[in-house]
């Protein structure tokens, strides 16, 4: 169960000698391995499914525990449902500091999103029954703004007048991307603060485009 009053745990890295466990990076059609309760379903099928929630609750706290030897099968699926539940929590976290702030803002219209994203998660409503769970569709990305009464679509691009550390989000991403003067005038903005940023050596494929 998500408790917004807590930030994610981190998950646990692997070393350099381990990054093959996550090449390719596992997808929706990733099939579980032998030895699970789930063997030959899709990776989608078993995370967005209610009688499985059980399971993958259980692979995300041994993973996150960081204090258990991981198989690569266990560490793959845990990897691929970590990601909806950050997102989700993320979400969840964002509707609070708004809601908390702007106590008079509008709350989104489902009706007003002509087009959208979402993920179908399991979620449990009663945290003394944590295996009682119902599905549930969750908004993961707005790409209409509503305007008075008509949706108006809306597009945001970066230039270089921007200031430093502006960013576009992308929830399809995979991981954080940008470009090398994005990069320079940011470094040059945290050297302003007395800080400087860490670089580190990482084998990643992206999925997708």
């Amino acid at each position: 169960m998500l408790d917004l009053r807590h930030d994610l745990p981190a998950f646990p890295t692997l070393d350099n000698s381990d990054l093959d466990v996550l090449q390719p990076l596992p997808s929706d059609a990733y099939l579980l391995g032998p030895g699970t309760p789930f063997e030959g379903l899709q990776y989608d099928q078993v995370a967005s499914s209610a009688e499985s929630a059980w399971h993958c609750a259980q692979v995300l706290d041994y993973v996150l525990d960081g204090r258990n030897a991981l198989h690569p099968e266990i560490y793959r699926f845990a990897f691929y449902l970590f990601g909806p539940v950050k997102l989700v929590h993320s979400a969840g976290m964002k509707c609070i500091k708004s809601s908390s702030a702007r106590p008079d803002k509008r709350p989104a219209n489902l009706d007003d999103m002509v087009a959208n994203r979402h993920i179908r998660v399991p979620l449990p409503h009663d945290p003394n029954h944590p295996k009682i769970v119902q599905l549930h569709d969750c908004e993961v990305m707005m790409v209409e703004m509503p305007d008075d009464n008509d949706a108006i679509a809306q597009a945001y691009v970066a230039s270089d007048a921007d200031p430093p550390g502006l960013a576009i989000l992308d929830s399809g991403c995979t991981r954080t991307m940008h470009g090398k003067q994005w990069a320079e005038k940011f470094e040059a903005a945290l050297a302003s603060f007395g800080l400087s940023p860490k670089s580190r050596v990482k084998n990643q494929l992206f999925a997708g485009v």
